[in-house]
């Protein structure tokens, strides 16, 4: 008879060993791979997807720095002569229809009219911009004629509009007894006697604050319109918001005083919060000079 061989039997102690063995060379292989060669790390995280922008600061930037320089606004002394120059830009009255830059929507110097531009110019030119100043008995009555070159007027409409704008050169009656003739390239200046029955209009602003940001200014003022029919009493007659005369807040009011400002104040305590706001906005030109951008109504 053979004799059958019993089957090898492994020691607890020698399985156990084996197991830690293996698990010491895998830990070994994972220890290679990620610690003793780098290069593969670096492969797998340059492949990952990153939450970093494309675009990153330049070390050299202080970024809080620039972040407080670009949103800082500051605040101008109303009272200035830089604020007080730029505020003569906006004119303050109304003559025959025309619509000042007080409107009910944003205007522009590509959107107002041209005989707007024109007045507002010559309310910003003086005799010491005149080419020629001359004196004329008229009709028995001695006359002063302020003259202009039409090079004189555009060089001040760039001044105060922007070098881009763009001006008619045309006659121009800013008042029923003052009128600016425009003839072989010269501008002639003069009053005359008139008159006549002709509606009243009266613009009255009070500019309430002044700030500069980066190379802006802007210019708060509140504004109330005023018309009045002379010839014959209409329902037109009354206060607006704007020299549009879109929205009328108020019936014609009883007020006193000596001075806009005086008046202002009267009107302000009659009407309140029904007096608009309106923000003129000027920017920088390459001389360092302001030019007027834009106007619009603010809440």
């Amino acid at each position: 008879m053979k004799e059958t061989k019993e089957p090898i039997k492994l020691k607890l102690t020698t399985a156990i060993f084996l197991i830690i063995l293996f698990i010491a060379i895998i830990v070994g292989v994972f220890y290679y791979y990620n610690k003793m060669n780098p290069s593969i790390n670096t492969e797998k995280e340059n492949s990952l997807p990153t939450n970093e922008p494309l675009l990153t600061t330049p070390s050299n930037v202080n970024t809080s720095e620039d972040i407080t320089t670009i949103s800082q606004v500051k605040e101008l002394d109303i009272n200035s002569n830089l604020v007080k120059d730029l505020y003569n830009y906006i004119l303050k009255y109304s003559a025959y229809e025309e619509n000042l830059v007080y409107q009910s929507q944003k205007v522009t110097g590509e959107t107002i009219g041209n005989q707007l531009k024109l007045m507002t110019i010559f309310e910003n030119l003086s005799e010491t911009d005149a080419d020629e100043v001359t004196t004329k008995d008229e009709y028995g009555i001695q006359v002063t004629h302020t003259l202009f070159k039409q090079e004189t007027v555009e060089k001040k409409a760039q001044e105060i509009f922007g070098n881009s704008i763009r001006i008619t050169h045309e006659d121009c009656p800013i008042y029923f007894t003052k009128a600016i003739d425009f003839k072989d390239g010269v501008y002639d200046c003069y009053s005359y006697q008139g008159g006549g029955d002709t509606p009243w209009e009266q613009s009255i602003a009070q500019i309430k604050k002044a700030e500069q940001k980066d190379d802006e200014i802007y210019l708060y003022d509140q504004y109330i319109h005023i018309y009045d029919d002379i010839a014959e009493s209409t329902s037109e007659e009354g206060i607006y918001t704007a020299s549009d005369k879109k929205t009328k807040i108020s019936n014609l009011l009883t007020v006193s005083g000596n001075s806009k400002e005086e008046l202002f104040k009267q009107y302000e305590e009659k009407l309140g919060n029904k007096i608009q706001t309106f923000k003129h906005t000027f920017k920088k030109s390459s001389d360092g000079t302001y030019y007027w951008f834009s106007t619009e109504p603010v809440e």
